[in-house]
């Protein structure tokens, strides 16, 4: 079964912050809830096998979430339906028309719009918070980073996986957010485009309840890692070390940490032009 080489920043809001609530709470009582490993690769499957081609229309997928359980269950939807769709409409407006056709065929294109603007929020809330989850192929971004810290690592390994991930409460992650963004803002010279990323990760957050939870999961990119590597990752600790060295003027400190962690990340990222 083929894993996505991806990383995942996802959102776990709690079961009370939906208008379904009622649908989410009999959700989790059944024990429906999807492991975080299973899911890509359950995703990938779902979208090969119910768009299928040539595309004519958006499918209903089911409704599936990521679940965090505990008193007050947390959840992270899927929302497939809606995010083919918008992901297809937005697409398709920036394609030369020839293009654009050529991808996404006008009945296509136009069932996808439909669902868009007859959509009522479910599983969702107003923009910018159109989805749960954002998703990296063949790297972790630094404004992901910059939103955890070391004590938030959570390391397991099982007969069938290994995963990696970092999990925080919202306001955490916004406050962290803050601090690296106003760095950023200061100190340009670490990442030109930094300080615009964080500010549209934060955009985004806003769109989420007080209560929810933030995970920054490695997914896929455990596969190119080796058992030791996992389990003594500290790219969190380096993006702080790099951020903290540049708000004490210390630019060549803060330089040594970031080429260290860019050198982590360059050589997944060269795996993927042998693929």
């Amino acid at each position: 079964m083929f894993t996505p080489v991806a990383g995942y920043f996802r959102v776990y809001e709690p079961v009370s912050a939906f208008s379904d609530s009622d649908f989410w709470r009999q959700y989790v009582e059944d024990g429906r809830g999807v492991p975080v490993w299973d899911g890509p690769t359950m995703i990938r499957e779902m979208l090969y096998s119910r768009v299928g081609w040539p595309w004519r229309e958006v499918p209903d997928f089911p409704r599936e979430a990521y679940l965090l359980p505990g008193d007050e269950p947390l959840i992270c939807p899927w929302n497939l339906t809606y995010r083919t769709a918008h992901m297809a409409v937005e697409l398709s407006s920036m394609l030369p028309g020839t293009l654009g056709e050529r991808l996404f065929p006008p009945e296509f294109i136009s069932s996808a719009s439909d669902v868009v603007t007859s959509d009522v929020h479910i599983d969702r809330h107003d923009t910018p918070s159109d989805s749960h989850e954002r998703i990296s192929i063949w790297t972790v971004p630094i404004r992901w980073l910059s939103a955890m810290r070391g004590t938030d690592k959570k390391y397991s390994t099982s007969h069938r996986t290994r995963h990696l991930l970092y999990r925080a409460p919202i306001r955490d992650v916004r406050a962290r957010l803050h601090i690296a963004m106003s760095i950023a803002n200061e100190h340009d010279w670490i990442d030109e485009d930094l300080a615009g990323a964080i500010d549209s990760t934060l955009t985004w957050l806003r769109g989420f309840d007080d209560a929810s939870k933030v995970e920054l999961d490695f997914g896929g990119l455990t596969t190119l890692w080796t058992d030791r590597q996992l389990a003594e990752d500290d790219s969190v600790d380096l993006t702080w070390k790099a951020l903290e060295e540049a708000n004490d003027g210390n630019t060549s400190g803060a330089e040594k940490h970031l080429e260290r962690l860019n050198a982590r990340f360059r050589e997944i990222r060269a795996k993927e032009r042998l693929n």
